[in-house]
């Protein structure tokens, strides 16, 4: 595994060779700009969320749909102007492919093991 900084993308590697490696309460930190280092992949796909994110703002692509009655008496006390609608960003659109069907595929598997929960022990009422 590849360690980096998260924020300026320097390599371990690269940190050692400049003498820019730092060891702070048993983390390694960039000496440059004190972020902890961390995978390469999970920086990869922080980039990533954050750009798809960013695509559906900027595309202002958005899932709206009604709230519940109640939910909506409770949020005009604070904002008499409040149209009861809920707006969630469509930024799944806006990730590759491959990266949609990992989280699919985790998504399935979480299911798949959870599914069955009902008919085990664990669902039992202990008296």
């Amino acid at each position: 595994m590849k360690y980096i900084c998260q924020t300026c993308r320097k390599s371990r590697a690269e940190l050692i060779s400049e003498n820019k490696l730092n060891l702070v309460q048993g983390y390694e930190q960039c000496a440059d700009c004190y972020a902890d280092l961390e995978y390469e992949s999970v920086v990869m796909i922080s980039d990533l969320l954050t750009s798809a994110k960013k695509q559906a703002e900027d595309n202002d692509d958005y899932t709206v749909s009604d709230m519940n009655p109640e939910l909506v008496k409770i949020a005009r006390i604070s904002d008499p102007n409040f149209d009861g609608k809920s707006r969630v960003l469509n930024s799944t659109k806006y990730l590759p492919e491959w990266y949609k069907k990992e989280l699919h595929d985790r998504h399935q598997k979480t299911h798949s093991m959870f599914s069955g929960m009902h008919e085990t022990e664990y669902n039992e009422v202990i008296d």
